[in-house]
C-alpha cells in the first residue's frame, strides 16, 4: 500500500508541473495566436494525464477505505467505473473533504477536455 501512496504522490507532483506548463502556454497563446494549437495540444495531453491520475487516486482510495472487491468491481466496470465507486465509498464513509476533492478533480478533467476540444476544433475549421 505504501507503493500506491508513493505512486499517487509522484503523479500529483508531475501534474503540478503540467499545470505550470499549461498556464504558461495559455498566457502565451492568449497573446500570440499562432501558439494556440500548441497550448490546446498540451492541455489535451495534460488532461489525459490528469484523468489517469484521477483513476489511480480513486482506486487507491477505494482499496484503502473499503476493499479489494469494490476496487476490482470498479475497474471491471471500465476504467472510469472506479470513479463512481469512489464517489459512493466516500459518500457513505462521510469523508467530505475527499469527496469535494474528487468532484473538483472530475470537473477539472471535464473542463480541460472541453476547452482543448473546442480550441482544436476552432483551429481545424480555419
Amino acid at each position: 500500500m505504501v507503493f500506491a501512496y508513493t505512486l499517487v504522490e509522484w503523479l500529483v507532483r508531475i501534474g503540478e508541473v503540467l499545470i505550470a506548463a499549461n498556464l504558461l502556454a495559455w498566457f502565451s497563446g492568449a497573446v500570440v495566436q499562432r501558439l494556440r494549437p500548441f497550448s490546446a495540444g498540451l492541455l489535451l495531453i495534460s488532461t489525459w494525464y490528469w484523468a489517469v491520475t484521477l483513476t489511480v487516486w480513486c482506486a487507491v482510495v477505494v482499496y484503502s477505505a473499503w476493499s479489494l472487491f469494490l476496487t476490482m468491481l470498479g475497474l471491471f466496470l471500465g476504467i472510469v467505473g472506479i470513479i463512481p465507486v469512489a464517489f459512493f465509498c466516500l459518500l457513505f464513509s462521510r469523508r467530505w473533504l475527499d469527496l469535494g476533492e474528487l468532484l473538483f478533480q472530475i470537473s477539472l478533467v471535464a473542463l480541460g477536455f472541453f476547452i482543448a476540444s473546442r480550441t482544436i476544433q476552432r483551429e481545424v475549421d480555419r
